[in-house]
Formats: C-alpha cells, structure tokens, sequence
C-alpha cells in the first residue's frame, strides 16, 4: 500500500496534505451517513500514515525478538478438561471469524478465493460452513460464522452465502476498511475522489480486523446476543478449529477489558486467533 519516496518530503507537509486531500474527498460525498462512515475509516488510515511518514528508516531488529518466558506458557496437554455438560454454554459465547478478503490469484483464479474448490466439489467456505455445523449439532450451540470481506470479495460473498440458509450455522458479513493508495513521488492518496476505481483503492491487511469488527453494527448484535468471544483465522486454513482443550480455558480466564470497548458495555471479545 505505502512506498517509501526518495523525496524530502518533510511528515508534517505529508500529514497536511493528506488532511485537504481527505476534507475535499470527503466533502464530494452527497448522503451525511456514507460520509461520516468515510471520516471515521480515514481516521484509521491517518493514523497509519503518520506512523508511516515519521518512521525514517527504522526497522525491527528480529534478532531481538525471543519467545515469551517459560512461565508464562500454559501447555496444551496441561489444560483441565471441560466437563461435556458445559460446553455447549461455553461454545455459546463465541463466534467464529474468518479473515475472506483476499482473492484467489495467486491460486490462479479470480474472484474470492473461498469459493474455490478444493476437496470433492467442497469450497473452503463449504468445508467452513461443515466444520461449525459439526460443532452447533455436537453441542447443541450456536456458533455463528462472521466473515471479514473486503471490497474486492463483498458482493459475490453475499450471493453465495445465501445456499448456507438451511443449515444451522448463522452466516454474517462484514467489511474490512478500505484505505487509499499513495503515490510514492508525492505520498499523496491516488484516489481524487469517495468513488474512483477499484485500483485506487487497497484493503489495509489482517490487522484490520479489530477495528473494523469493533466499528460495524455486527458487533453490538453479536455482544447483544451474549457473545464474548471471537476465534480468527484464514478462510483458507481449513486447519484451524475450535478447539475444545483451549477454549474453556480462554472463555473461564478473561483478559483485561479491551481497549477497544466502551465500559460497561458491550463487552469486547477478546481473541483466539489461529
């Protein structure tokens, strides 16, 4: 998304050019509600690109980086068991929340790719969609499925998850934010304005995913709903489940109370992320 400029362009002259481009965009922008959506996304792009623009040339030394202390690490065979009668309630506070922006081109394809095939006409949406449909029938729960999409995987997303209606697994929606792209001579947004094509445009990456959850409508009818709890992972890592040794154990020790949400409520899920 960001390319570093050979130019002296100082960060204060950057993060004020940045801020007219962003007014005279946002000022295009006809309907009060889509243009206040459009504020506050840019509010989160600014603050990145500050970071970015006072970076220098400073990188993180990965030598530096060691794993946590061994005290600090509760292994896997280590965990208590859960008693069956309870992990249906447990389960019943969590939702499952795969990471569906991404295409399918370095796979060759176009389109989502989580509707590609991948074992006996199953797509990995599919085989998603089976594996929390195991888990809801198992434990008489109701796991729901959120998909993160971007802008690049949103509509034909919303067109397939209609053929999931009849299963036992709700299936909601949500989009990443999108983030303008920057030219490197100038640092400037490539987009002029709230409608320029696509190409203008670049979903901002995985990180994402909890402030652009936390910012949607989804969240507040999640956390209304009693949900606590989120599990993340690819929508192309058919490999990472719930896991019924670790979950009891995150949902029975909360984290500190997130900065995200507002106390006393909602609650903001903390994370399992895989």
């Amino acid at each position: 998304m960001l390319h570093r400029s050979s130019s002296r362009i100082s960060p204060e002259s950057a993060e004020a050019s940045l801020a007219i481009h962003l007014r005279e965009m946002a000022s295009d922008i006809a309907d009060e509600v889509t243009r206040a959506a459009f504020q506050v996304e840019m509010q989160g792009f600014s603050k990145l690109y500050s970071a970015f623009v006072r970076a220098g040339n400073r990188f993180l030394d990965w030598g530096k980086i060691r794993p946590p202390p061994e005290d600090r690490v509760i292994h896997h065979a280590a965990l208590p068991s859960c008693p069956s009668e309870r992990i249906g309630e447990l389960l019943n506070k969590l939702v499952v929340l795969k990471l569906n922006g991404g295409l399918g081109t370095t796979m060759g394809c176009t389109g989502p790719k989580s509707v590609i095939e991948v074992h006996s006409g199953r797509s990995f949406l599919d085989l998603t969609v089976r594996q929390i449909e195991h888990l809801n029938t198992t434990y008489s729960c109701s796991v729901p499925l959120v998909l993160m999409n971007s802008f690049n995987t949103d509509e034909e997303t919303l067109e397939v998850i209609s053929k999931y209606n009849n299963t036992n697994v709700p299936v909601h929606c949500f989009n990443q934010h999108r983030y303008p792209r920057i030219y490197k001579d100038t640092l400037l947004p490539v987009p002029e304005g709230f409608n320029d094509p696509k190409e203008s445009w670049c979903p901002p990456g995985h990180g994402d995913v909890f402030s652009a959850f936390h910012q949607s409508p989804l969240f507040q009818q999640l956390a209304a709903q009693g949900k606590t709890h989120v599990f993340i992972s690819n929508i192309d890592n058919l490999g990472a489940t719930v896991d019924l040794g670790t979950s009891p154990h995150i949902l029975n020790n909360p984290l500190p109370h997130s900065p995200y949400s507002s106390s006393p409520s909602p609650p903001s899920p903390s994370s399992c992320c895989a």
